[in-house]
Protein backbone atom coordinates (compact mmCIF):
# COMPACT_ATOMS: atom_id res chain seq x y z
CA UNK A 1 0.00 0.00 0.00
CA UNK A 2 2.85 2.20 0.62
CA UNK A 3 4.39 1.87 -2.18
CA UNK A 4 1.05 2.70 -4.45
CA UNK A 5 1.02 5.77 -2.13
CA UNK A 6 4.32 6.96 -2.86
CA UNK A 7 3.92 6.37 -7.19
CA UNK A 8 0.25 8.02 -6.86
CA UNK A 9 1.98 11.16 -4.92
CA UNK A 10 4.81 10.80 -7.52
CA UNK A 11 2.85 11.08 -10.79
CA UNK A 12 0.24 13.71 -9.23
CA UNK A 13 2.54 15.59 -8.31
CA UNK A 14 4.57 15.75 -11.33
CA UNK A 15 1.46 16.59 -13.06
CA UNK A 16 0.55 19.34 -10.77
CA UNK A 17 3.93 20.33 -10.77
CA UNK A 18 4.27 20.65 -14.67
CA UNK A 19 0.52 22.72 -15.18
CA UNK A 20 1.75 25.03 -11.59
CA UNK A 21 5.34 25.54 -13.61
CA UNK A 22 3.61 26.37 -16.69
CA UNK A 23 1.39 29.01 -15.14
CA UNK A 24 4.72 30.35 -12.51
CA UNK A 25 6.56 31.18 -16.21
CA UNK A 26 3.13 32.80 -17.20
CA UNK A 27 2.92 35.51 -15.15
CA UNK A 28 6.30 36.05 -14.78
CA UNK A 29 6.46 36.67 -18.81
CA UNK A 30 3.35 38.61 -18.25
CA UNK A 31 5.33 41.06 -15.76
CA UNK A 32 8.31 41.07 -17.87
CA UNK A 33 6.68 41.96 -20.85
CA UNK A 34 4.39 44.83 -18.61
CA UNK A 35 7.70 45.77 -17.21
CA UNK A 36 9.28 46.57 -20.86
CA UNK A 37 6.16 48.65 -22.03
CA UNK A 38 6.19 51.01 -18.34
CA UNK A 39 2.91 49.40 -16.84
CA UNK A 40 5.14 47.46 -13.75
CA UNK A 41 7.72 48.75 -12.27
CA UNK A 42 11.03 47.31 -12.07
CA UNK A 43 10.13 46.27 -8.58
CA UNK A 44 7.03 43.97 -9.98
CA UNK A 45 9.43 42.26 -12.10
CA UNK A 46 11.87 41.55 -9.50
CA UNK A 47 8.75 40.22 -6.92
CA UNK A 48 7.81 37.87 -9.91
CA UNK A 49 11.51 36.53 -10.52
CA UNK A 50 12.17 36.04 -6.89
CA UNK A 51 8.72 34.47 -6.40
CA UNK A 52 9.73 32.41 -9.49
CA UNK A 53 12.90 31.09 -8.04
CA UNK A 54 11.60 30.60 -5.06
CA UNK A 55 8.85 28.19 -6.69
CA UNK A 56 11.75 26.33 -8.53
CA UNK A 57 13.74 25.78 -5.12
CA UNK A 58 10.69 24.47 -3.86
CA UNK A 59 10.46 21.98 -6.34
CA UNK A 60 13.61 20.88 -5.94
CA UNK A 61 13.73 19.98 -2.32
CA UNK A 62 10.50 18.23 -2.77
CA UNK A 63 12.20 15.84 -4.75
CA UNK A 64 15.13 15.67 -2.62
CA UNK A 65 12.79 14.77 0.64
CA UNK A 66 11.17 12.40 -2.29
CA UNK A 67 14.16 10.64 -3.22
CA UNK A 68 15.30 10.58 0.19
CA UNK A 69 12.13 9.13 1.51
CA UNK A 70 12.27 6.27 -1.17
CA UNK A 71 16.17 5.54 -0.57
CA UNK A 72 14.92 4.76 3.50
CA UNK A 73 11.93 2.72 2.82
CA UNK A 74 14.58 0.65 0.19
CA UNK A 75 17.15 0.36 2.95
CA UNK A 76 14.14 -0.11 5.60
CA UNK A 77 12.72 -3.57 3.22
CA UNK A 78 16.21 -4.71 2.14
CA UNK A 79 15.98 -4.44 -1.63
CA UNK A 80 14.93 -1.77 -4.27
CA UNK A 81 11.38 -1.34 -4.14
CA UNK A 82 11.45 1.89 -5.71
CA UNK A 83 13.96 2.18 -8.59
Amino acid sequence: MLLSTMRYAKTTGSRRTQDFDFRILRVRDTIGFSCQNGCASLLDFLNAESEYRTVQISYVNLMGSYLTAASQLNFAVGREVIP
